[in-house]
């Protein structure tokens, strides 16, 4: 694996780690997501019609989404792909995010 490769596989799971944190954190803690990057684009928390159900709603799919990056990252990582696969790996990574906007979305017409 090439040094650059895997400065994005390194922060690929950084991202999923940190997305696993605030998910769990925010369960354990019972607190409401606050986090820009867990937040619809144009939303705030101000407007929010039920912060509660919210996070409710987004802690499972924000923990899915840490957990995928992190496997795909650390997977990649450790050279688990073969260079054949970059095409697949990379449509995965795309995929994910895609799911993510998709679940942002939803949940500003849902909470907004």
């Amino acid at each position: 694996m090439d040094e650059f490769g895997s400065i994005f596989d390194f922060a690929i799971a950084g991202y999923g780690i940190y997305f696993i944190y605030l998910s769990l954190s925010a369960k354990i803690k019972g607190e409401v997501f606050r986090v820009k990057e867990l937040l619809p684009a144009t939303c705030t928390m101000d407007k929010c019609k039920d912060p509660d159900a919210f996070t409710a709603y987004m802690i499972p799919r924000v923990l899915l989404f840490g957990v995928l990056l992190f496997l795909f990252g650390a997977a990649s990582f450790l050279g688990l792909f073969g260079s054949y696969m970059l095409i697949a790996c990379i449509a995965f990574v795309v995929f994910l995010v895609v799911f993510y906007f998709v679940v942002l979305k939803r949940a500003a017409k849902l909470f907004w």
